[in-house]
């Protein structure tokens, strides 16, 4: 991200917390971020944990928060962004949402471009079944917490499985991986 970000040249400030005093990519962060860096060791000599309350900017306009890690540091985030419009709030979690009486049920995806349908199993994902059916989509974790399986939908009362999408994203937007429906839903492929 810290990457892609520099060749657009949108400003950024990245918040690195770490159970280690040397983190994974620590010369490269400090190397490409320079003073758009901040590190937050919860070991070692500069010990110093990441407050969400005092540490995390007020919003400004246009600015987006991005926040991936443990469900302790992303839950405080999210208190201590409350206040931030939702649709600026992207999160991503080290583990995906579990409910333990979801019981998945076959559903047919109808593709908006072609009007092709296909029926999804219950014991396959909306990312397989496209899959098996040609389409060539990109996925990563396909446990509905990274977000490369997103893909938009036109209709349909989708069940949403995944811990990445906003709520005003979920009006349109599903996860493949996780993601399912009632009785139908039309994707924008």
């Amino acid at each position: 991200m810290v990457q892609a970000v520099r060749k657009t040249g949108t400003p950024f400030q990245l918040a690195y917390c770490s159970s280690l005093a040397r983190p994974p990519f620590f010369e490269e962060l400090q190397r490409q971020c320079s003073d758009n860096v901040t590190f937050y060791p919860a070991s070692g000599p500069e010990r110093r944990r990441f407050d969400a309350s005092s540490d995390l900017p007020e919003p400004a306009e246009g600015t987006h928060l991005y926040c991936c890690g443990p469900q302790r540091l992303t839950e405080s985030v999210r208190v201590a962004a409350a206040h931030w419009p939702q649709d600026h709030l992207h999160f991503e979690l080290f583990q995906p949402a579990f409910d333990e009486n979801f019981i998945p049920e076959p559903f047919v995806i109808t593709i908006a471009s072609t009007g092709q349908r296909l029926r999804v199993p219950a014991d396959k994902s909306a990312l397989e079944t496209l899959r098996q059916a040609g389409f060539v989509l990109s996925s990563s974790c396909e446990l509905g917490v990274c977000g490369s399986c997103e893909c938009g939908y036109r209709d349909g009362a989708v069940i949403h499985r995944d811990a990445v999408l906003s709520p005003n994203a979920r009006q349109d937007r599903m996860m493949l991986c996780v993601s399912r429906a009632r009785g139908q839903v039309t994707l924008d492929l």
